[in-house]
């Protein structure tokens, strides 16, 4: 990840807090999402870095990836995320991770789907159907395939020049 390209980031996250949070959420992350939140534990981002959405061919700029105790302006971080997977029916192994900069409308999240062989793909989810952000999004399919793994994700992340 390039430094200059980051505005903020969390606090120093220990593995002990970061085993807390598994512990209490019923999930082991993977270690590359591991990795990342005890090297930098939440960033939001300056000139926000673009992914590509496979299948739609989209182009998206992340805002933030959450840590923990990270609350960002929009007073966001994974364990209040963790709460709000179940209002919008995500079961415990899918976490809402980061969002996404979509010109004020929708709501798109960055999501890690854990597995239980410890692996975990990274998908874009298009949450609120009053207002999708994609015109392909419908109410039975809204989320996105982005990437196989968090490494992978950020590994394809284009930074603006």
């Amino acid at each position: 990840m390039k430094e200059e390209s980051m505005k903020q980031r969390g606090p120093q996250a220990a593995t002990a807090r970061i085993d807390a949070f598994c512990e209490k959420i019923g999930v082991d992350l993977p270690m590359d999402y591991r990795q990342f939140l005890l090297d930098y534990n939440g960033v939001i981002f300056r000139g926000e870095p673009c992914f590509v959405i496979p299948g739609i061919n989209k182009t998206v700029e992340l805002n933030t990836l959450y840590g923990l105790d990270f609350n960002t302006p929009q007073g966001t971080c994974l364990e209040k995320n963790y709460h709000y997977n179940f209002n919008y029916g995500l079961d415990g192994t899918t976490l809402m991770i980061g969002d996404c900069y979509t010109g004020g409308v929708g709501g798109l999240f960055i999501m890690l789907l854990t597995e239980d062989d410890g692996t975990g793909g990274i998908y874009a989810c298009d949450l609120f159907s009053d207002d999708f952000v994609f015109e392909e999004s419908t109410e039975d399919n809204n989320t996105f395939k982005v990437a196989n793994s968090f490494s992978e994700f950020m590994a394809n992340l284009k930074y603006p020049e």
